[in-house]
């Protein structure tokens, strides 16, 4: 499987998603920066939730407590993981970054919120693995 087809799977299922919260906000918060927050941050935050959900409910059967050794490992390298990526392709691409960043105002909103979005579930997940030990 090439990896624009995985990229035009994706994109579809980002947009289908989109198009669903799109039409139960209000129509006066469209195309303005709170929908991409709201958006950016609550899709991260419950897509988090429910992997962990996932976790804790299957992969656990699978592999014994991954959910409380290996699951709060993950977690952890995700969240120095997307900084790290746009960082490495920064040095790599530094003309790409830089349109990204000065071009795309909206867009980096969306991936700054879902990442807050991210790193609020799994520090929720962390500090509960860490109460229970």
């Amino acid at each position: 499987m090439t990896q624009e087809i995985l990229d035009q799977g994706l994109y579809k299922l980002t947009q289908y998603l989109f198009d669903k919260i799109h039409n139960i906000l209000p129509e006066k918060l469209h195309n303005l920066p709170i929908e991409v927050v709201i958006e950016g941050y609550f899709g991260a935050y419950f897509l988090t939730r429910a992997l962990q959900l996932g976790s804790k409910n299957i992969a656990s059967k699978i592999i014994p407590d991954f959910d409380r050794k290996a699951l709060p490992k993950l977690e952890r390298i995700c969240e120095f993981g997307l900084p790290a990526a746009f960082l490495t392709y920064s040095l790599i691409e530094p003309h790409g970054a830089r349109d990204l960043i000065y071009n795309k105002p909206m867009d980096n909103l969306g991936i700054f919120m879902a990442y807050l979005g991210g790193i609020t579930a799994a520090e929720q997940d962390l500090n509960k693995c860490s109460r229970l030990l």
